[in-house]
């Protein structure tokens, strides 16, 4: 499937944790109406308020940014959401190490961002049981490679902590493996010709060859390859919710479906270049 300059957009890495701190600053939306009637029934940390934490990464897309204001596509259906519900939002624009740990440390409801569900996920986060989208790992090259195959043998590069370093590594062999600590220095490698190719979440790739149409290279969502299971399967894509918070997750299922139904996801989504079938029906 291939990803042309014109065919995604796309939001910053948030499978990759690796990253470390959380931001000082933040921000904050308007109050509800007095009147508002919120649509689903949830507790959160602080009453009228919904604390979230966001990436800090490609601002514009993923939209948060130490500087403001928070806008893209997550910020967009997050604050929708709070606004359904009759919240304000609390936003503090952090990494993905940094917002894992407010969210386990119960800074903050909710972690909202291109995160996957996992098992080992599960077990520190409440994951919503539906998704907001499907999601799978994309390959950046000049020559439009999409297949494990095609990465033997070649200098490949994944961001450290991410949902596909690990599994990549025992596909290609820890020699042909460069580990970077975001995705921009990934991609900068490429284009200086110090590696091959790049291994990411095939929607930030979209997004970079959109944002860079002239740089040559083409992102390809890779194959299924029952060899290689756990590099090349579809995952979902979720914001996770404090663990034990049955409500906001249970919340945040039910938008998830309505949005889908509604049509309103697919037209968000495509104010951001992301059009593909496969991340909303899946493979």
């Amino acid at each position: 499937m291939k990803i042309s300059q014109l065919a995604l957009g796309a939001s910053a890495t948030i499978f990759a944790l690796a990253l470390t701190g959380c931001s000082s600053e933040s921000g904050s939306t308007a109050a509800p109406d007095a009147d508002c009637k919120p649509v689903s029934e949830f507790t959160t940390a602080s009453e009228g308020v919904i604390k979230a934490a966001g990436m800090n990464e490609m601002p514009g897309f993923l939209g948060i940014s130490d500087q403001g204001p928070f806008e893209g596509f997550n910020a967009t259906l997050f604050e929708q959401f709070a606004a359904e519900n009759c919240l304000t939002v609390d936003w503090t624009p952090s990494t993905g190490a940094g917002a894992t740990l407010a969210l386990q440390e119960e800074k903050v409801d909710i972690f909202v961002g291109i995160v996957v569900k996992s098992e080992a996920r599960g077990e520190i986060f409440n994951q919503p049981s539906s998704e907001l989208f499907f999601e799978a790992a994309g390959i950046l090259s000049e020559d439009g490679w999409s297949s494990v195959g095609d990465l033997q043998g070649k200098q490949v590069g994944a961001v450290t902590g991410s949902t596909y370093t690990t599994p990549l590594m025992e596909a290609i062999g820890e020699a042909n493996l460069t580990q970077y600590q975001s995705s921009d220095a990934a991609y900068s490698d490429l284009k200086a010709g110090r590696i091959d190719a790049v291994v990411t979440p095939s929607v930030p790739q979209g997004w970079y060859v959109h944002e860079n149409p002239d740089l040559g290279v083409v992102s390809e969502v890779i194959e299924a390859d029952d060899n290689f299971a756990l590099l090349t399967q579809q995952y979902e894509v979720n914001w996770p919710v404090v663990k034990g918070n049955d409500g906001l997750s249970d919340a945040i299922s039910d938008f998830y479906d309505r949005i889908h139904e509604d049509g309103s996801l697919e037209k968000i989504l495509g104010e951001y270049d992301i059009t593909d079938p496969f991340y909303f029906n899946g493979r």
